[in-house]
């Protein structure tokens, strides 16, 4: 579904994404892993085409990326929902009015036809009795799973999940979880990828992991290649440990 080819991408004289190579499979769980300040929200950034690379090449459900204009690249960012890390919902609209939203920006339906998949959305992510409620009357589960159905009402190819359980405690964090593999069982045409800091939930959930360190892709494969990677780097990183290869400031 996703391919980067040698990508580089730096901000001033940091380099950030280092001539990077992955793939992400289609229609699977694709979970990118990795120390903070690793170049993870840049990749997902360069995906969705809010940032080009300084070189190399992004492979898109067939189609390169990196030769769109702003037309183009326009059309190409409908192709995706995108769950943010703080929800990022609109404070002055309902629950309904946020998940029609997308709709009512990058379509022509009815407000009847608006509303009918809001609601379809919602009752997906198990919250069909909030329409009316703001976000300051939900639980911090709740927004998530606001932000969630909004970002499925489009019928996206594929999901973008910016690390989707920060700061949640274990039970919203493992219901989160839950969701995304509902919704990729449910949905099979679906490609999720999901940033995360949460190796146990990254083992549980993933289809295929990648783990980005020093602006490259040092491992890529299933979970039970991470379980057994003899990789330094990655094995500290997975254990969490403070003595090993991979310095810490």
């Amino acid at each position: 579904m996703i391919a980067f080819e040698n990508i580089s991408k730096k901000f001033g004289n940091t380099t950030v994404l280092d001539e990077i190579c992955l793939q992400i499979p289609k229609n699977k769980i694709t979970f990118i892993i990795g120390r903070s300040g690793e170049g993870k929200s840049v990749t997902i950034k360069h995906i969705i085409g809010l940032l080009r690379p300084d070189s190399g090449r992004i492979i898109v459900d067939d189609e390169e990326i990196t030769t769109f204009n702003t037309a183009r690249m326009r059309q190409h960012r409908k192709k995706f929902g995108m769950l943010f890390q703080h929800s990022a919902l609109f404070d002055s609209m309902s629950v309904l009015d946020n998940v029609i939203f997308p709709l009512r920006e990058h379509t022509s339906l009815s407000r009847q036809a608006m509303r009918a998949k809001a609601e379809e959305s919602l009752a997906r992510v198990g919250l069909g009795d909030v329409l009316q409620r703001y976000p300051s009357e939900l639980s911090t589960g709740e927004q998530k799973r606001t932000g969630l159905a909004r970002a499925l009402v489009n019928d996206p190819h594929v999901l973008l999940y910016d690390e989707p359980t920060t700061g949640m405690d274990p039970l919203i964090a493992e219901m989160i979880d839950n969701l995304i593999v509902k919704i990729n069982t449910e949905l099979p045409e679906v490609t999720s990828v999901v940033i995360s800091h949460d190796i146990k939930a990254t083992l549980a959930t993933a289809d295929q992991i990648i783990m980005i360190y020093k602006g490259k892709a040092v491992l890529e494969g299933d979970p039970a290649t991470f379980r057994n990677t003899r990789d330094p780097v990655v094995g500290q990183f997975m254990a969490g440990r403070v003595e090993g290869p991979m310095q810490f400031i």
